[in-house]
């Protein structure tokens, strides 16, 4: 019997490539699984790029059951999103986790946000940072916002209001490149940001003029969340996601998909639904209720 998913994806996970590249990219990316899935249960399965939805739009999807005529929703969701979704909604379920690498580490199913400054301020700790300028991205965010936020209040600093001035610029690289021009004094990013800025944007002494003064602590990476009724197609996607992108061959098509919309060649592994329970504590640490960080603005 023929098989139907619907896969569902967030614009915003890159600002290096125009949106109907990334679109391309994700349409590749379903037809290299619909293929290796459809051998691997010997049904022909088809699978239905929706158009890109603000991480608000994408929870509301994926919390509601598959509708009629779709056997499965398949989301490559936001850490934060999936967090949102998953404590409210247990039917909400990660299947994998995209793995990282960053030069000189091990790939793994975990990444990093880190706050650093133009280098001509001077500054080098935290505490400096009290009544300067400072840049996160989006507030749906978890490595543009709400860790760094959370690393901020844990050494001392109001998220919000210890700064002369506070803006959301709206992604990574626009904040990098803020901070580079000096137009804020410190910003916050995923902990590739700054090669980014160097290798994808040209601005070859990003590593100079951007300095880090802390890491948070590892962060979840984004999950890829499939919700059906049918526990063996669940169980055959895992198996079809993780050979068309295999964790030891960045060159296999559904790794160089992978890699324009997470920048990561490295594959997928198992990951707990209890490990993005940081991001729930982070938030609850903050203040912050979910429904206000992830809503539309």
């Amino acid at each position: 019997m023929p098989r139907k998913i619907q896969l569902t994806y967030y614009p915003w996970i890159t600002q290096s490539i125009s949106g109907s590249t990334l679109a391309t990219a994700i349409q590749t990316f379903a037809q290299i699984v619909s293929a290796d899935l459809s051998s691997r249960i010997a049904d022909q399965v088809t699978i239905d790029v929706l158009p890109e939805m603000d991480v608000s739009d994408q929870i509301a999807n994926i919390k509601r059951p598959p509708p009629a005529g779709i056997d499965a929703t398949l989301a490559l969701m936001n850490p934060l999103g999936y967090a949102a979704a998953h404590s409210s909604d247990p039917a909400v379920t990660v299947i994998l986790v995209v793995r990282r690498l960053l030069p000189g580490s091990t790939a793994g199913p975990t990444y990093r946000s880190q706050i650093y400054v133009n280098a001509l301020t001077g500054i080098t700790t935290i505490a400096q940072l009290r009544k300067r300028s400072f840049a996160f991205g989006s507030p749906q965010s978890t490595s543009n916002f709400l860790m760094p936020a959370h690393l901020l209040w844990s050494n001392g600093l109001h998220p919000l209001h210890s700064f002369s001035s506070l803006v959301f610029a709206g992604g990574h690289d626009t904040v990098a490149q803020a901070v580079y021009k000096g137009q804020v004094d410190a910003g916050a990013g995923h902990d590739g940001v700054i090669i980014d800025l160097a290798t994808k944007f040209g601005y070859s002494n990003a590593a100079e003029r951007l300095t880090r003064i802390m890491w948070s602590p590892d962060i979840p990476s984004d999950p890829v969340v499939f919700r059906t009724g049918d526990p063996a197609l669940s169980a055959a996607m895992v198996s079809s996601l993780c050979a068309i992108a295999p964790t030891n061959n960045g060159a296999a098509p559904g790794n160089q998909a992978i890699k324009a919309f997470w920048g990561t060649t490295e594959g997928f592994e198992p990951i707990a639904s209890t490990a993005y329970d940081i991001l729930l504590s982070s938030a609850a640490d903050l203040g912050l209720r979910l429904d206000d960080m992830l809503k539309r603005v």
